[in-house]
């Protein structure tokens, strides 16, 4: 079996590359609040929990860390406990994998002109939003 392969926030982003890593044969679990069925029906293996609840990661030693959690509005958890505490929290009790992968956002930029955003751009967000992921 090929080292596990471990994504938090399997939402739209999560799933597609959940499917190119099932289809080049890795092993891929992921960290689900509600949706295990949906998960398992994909060929995901499901891990239930909740990046805000530190009681409830139960995380395994994984090669590859996808980390793509986005704040769930119906969850009605303030983004600082989602986007910091989640992280954080995750951080204290994951095993260190060979490679740790986090989405963010281009809200962390700031730059609104239209122009060319790119990892060298200064990070100015302009708003709470952009300030709470950076």
């Amino acid at each position: 079996m090929s080292p596990t392969h471990l994504i938090l926030g399997c939402g739209y982003l999560g799933r597609v590359v959940a499917r190119l890593w099932l289809a080049d044969g890795r092993r891929v679990v992921a960290l689900t609040r509600s949706r295990a069925d949906e998960l398992r029906f994909l060929g995901i293996g499901p891990i239930v929990g909740d990046v805000t609840d530190p009681a409830s990661l139960m995380l395994p030693a994984a090669d590859t860390v996808l980390y793509a959690v986005g704040r769930d509005r119906s969850a009605a958890k303030p983004m600082r406990e989602v986007y910091v505490r989640g992280l954080s929290n995750t951080l204290d009790v994951l095993p260190a994998p060979r490679r740790f992968v986090y989405v963010s956002s281009t809200s962390v930029y700031g730059q609104t002109d239209g122009g060319w955003v790119d990892e060298s751009s200064p990070t100015e967000p302009g708003d709470e939003s952009g300030r709470i992921v950076l």
